[in-house]
């Protein structure tokens, strides 16, 4: 991705949990991403995990 794409998308997530809108949250992932909230902590993974976290 470049810069203009990693802004929209990011863009795009702030919206999206300013609104609480988890919909549009999980628009801001790929099928086969990951989401890790914490540096040191293990990632989640992908698909259900961001419906269950959301």
């Amino acid at each position: 991705m470049n810069t203009t794409q990693i802004k929209k998308v990011m863009k795009k997530y702030k919206d999206a949990w300013e609104k609480q809108d988890s919909n549009l949250i999980l628009e801001c992932f790929t099928k086969n991403g990951i989401y890790q909230e914490r540096p040191y902590e293990q990632p989640n993974v992908p698909d259900i995990t961001y419906q269950l976290y959301v």
